[in-house]
């Protein structure tokens, strides 16, 4: 089964680079008991700073509608957080592996 590999691009507003970076600690923590997903935050090099990528790496495309289809409050909640400290919506780019 091929891999799929969801990436988040987030700029962040002035001021909320630490405020964002406790709330990417809090979502790996959650995550690490999630056992199909794995979660990693990456900064972006760019002249304007504060730009991240999230990824979200999951075995497989059926782990990765399970996971979108998943009741978990408190992700959702740590993930509207980030929403509210960036510039403009996130960029989402979803990749299927090739096999």
């Amino acid at each position: 089964m091929p891999k799929v590999i969801l990436l988040v691009n987030v700029e962040l507003k002035p001021g909320k680079r630490d405020s964002y970076l406790a709330t990417t600690n809090r979502l790996r923590e959650h995550f690490k008991t999630v056992e199909a997903l794995k979660y990693t935050v990456y900064e972006n090099e760019s002249r304007d700073g504060d730009s991240f990528t999230e990824t979200f790496t999951f075995p497989s495309y059926v782990e990765y509608e399970a996971f979108d289809d998943r009741d978990d409050d408190s992700a959702n909640d740590l993930f509207a957080e980030i929403i509210s400290m960036a510039k403009h919506s996130p960029r989402y780019t979803t990749l299927v592996e090739v096999e």
